[in-house]
């Protein structure tokens, strides 16, 4: 049941930190944003959205079968129940999928509720939920079960993930429409990726010295000695991620340094190469995070 556990807690963690980074590409390509790109950018927020939904049901499911001990309990809604009104993960996947559902709904009615509410409510709106529905996370996870200095670990690791999402969740969206400028050889509408892109590039290293560096105190959280480091499976995952981050960052140095020729229509299919392999890395290290969860 393990593994499991584990490609479910990998496809919520890529639907959740998802969410944030694509709003994020949103408000940097504004204003003048082309029409079709927003639209592209709300099937991927609403795909992401769905996607969390879907895995956070199966990991009640799932969850319900670990506290019983009983696989036939995934199937049992009695004990959905018991689970949902009887745990800490019941309290925050209640408040997390609530939250998902709104914000699904929101993005599909948005040619009504953006006009109802004002373009800067709707924004405020939907982008505060996609982050608190990743901030919410540790509050059922290894942080929340610190006794000493519990709410520094559930800071930490808050801020480790909103960075994670606000970063990763970004590749998604940038790739995609980058790829489809170049698909339909639209030099004004690459013009607005690029400038998103530009800007996300300025905020990255931001972004990336928050991750490492609220990473390194979560192990130090976690992990209490090099022995322990070394020695145990968490340890271990923990030292992964590290060499594997070291790829990642030679990725998006490299099209940082290509950033000023993306107007050009084969540097930018070259980019969209390059956004791909960082994506794919990035989402095996939120694997190996996935693994993590379940692992202490």
């Amino acid at each position: 049941m393990t593994e499991t556990g584990i490609i479910l807690r990998w496809l919520h963690l890529l639907g959740g930190l998802s969410l944030p980074g694509i709003f994020l590409i949103g408000w940097l390509a504004h204003p003048g944003l082309p029409h079709v790109w927003r639209t592209r950018l709300d099937r991927l927020a609403f795909f992401s959205a769905l996607l969390l939904g879907a895995s956070g049901a199966l990991l009640l499911a799932y969850q319900s079968a670990v506290v019983t001990g009983q696989p036939g309990s995934a199937l049992d809604p009695a004990v959905w129940l018991s689970v949902l009104h009887g745990t800490r993960f019941g309290a925050v996947w209640s408040w997390r999928m609530s939250l998902t559902l709104v914000l699904a709904l929101l993005i599909l009615a948005r040619d009504r509720a953006e006009p109802a509410l004002g373009r800067s409510v709707y924004f405020v709106l939907t982008a505060g939920m996609a982050v608190t529905i990743v901030g919410l996370m540790p509050w059922s996870g290894h942080a929340a079960a610190v006794e000493t200095d519990g709410p520094f670990a559930l800071i930490s690791a808050t801020l480790h993930l909103l960075a994670a999402a606000l970063w990763f969740g970004a590749l998604a969206p940038l790739l995609w429409l980058l790829a489809g400028t170049v698909r339909e050889q639209s030099g004004v509408e690459r013009a607005f990726v690029v400038r998103a892109f530009k800007r996300f590039s300025a905020l990255a290293l931001g972004l990336m010295t928050i991750l490492i560096l609220s990473g390194i105190t979560n192990t130090l959280v976690h992990v209490a000695s090099i022995p322990a480091l070394l020695g145990t499976i968490y340890g271990r995952l923990v030292l992964l991620k590290i060499v594997l981050l070291a790829p990642l960052l030679a990725m998006a140095w490299h099209l940082r340094r290509r950033l000023g020729r993306f107007e050009q229509p084969a540097v930018s299919r070259h980019g969209a190469r390059w956004l791909l392999r960082e994506w794919l890395m990035a989402a095996l290290i939120t694997g190996i995070a996935a693994r993590l969860g379940l692992t202490l």
